[in-house]
């Protein structure tokens, strides 16, 4: 095999780091429902799943219900795939809420398994209001 076939090979099917990623939401805009990113698509993509994970859980913890209500929280990476969470994982959504009609969202690639998303429980939310070692504070994480 020469080095030009193996680097094809190889190109073809290796695993690519992705350019970045974001947080997913709906959130509503004169009484609808509609899909937006942080930061915005214009914008440059956070170069952490990490942080992508942890501030999707800060804007969660921020999400109060009516106009300021942000549902199905989840990290998306730069060809809006979603990406599995750091601590669990698995493909988890924050305030997941099916009942929402927003506009279509892209689906999964057909690269990453069919998995149905993994909720936050009530459980969960009041452990991490009070802290916990899976969400530290940022004073906790700057050390």
């Amino acid at each position: 095999m020469k080095i030009a076939e193996m680097l094809k090979l190889a190109d073809d099917y290796w695993i690519h780091k992705p350019g970045g990623f974001r947080v997913r939401f709906q959130k509503r805009e004169n009484g609808q429902w509609v899909t937006d990113y942080m930061p915005g698509l214009e914008d440059v993509p956070l170069d952490s799943d990490v942080v992508a994970w942890r501030s999707a859980w800060k804007m969660f913890q921020s999400s109060r219900p009516g106009e300021g209500e942000l549902v199905n929280l989840t990290v998306v990476d730069d060809k809006d795939n979603p990406v599995r969470y750091y601590a669990t994982g698995g493909f988890d959504v924050y305030n997941p809420r099916e009942d929402i009609v927003a506009e279509t969202l892209p689906e999964a690639s057909a690269e990453e398994p069919a998995e149905i998303p993994k909720t936050v429980s009530e459980e969960q939310v009041e452990i991490d209001a009070r802290g916990s070692e899976a969400q530290p504070s940022s004073e906790e994480s700057d050390k």
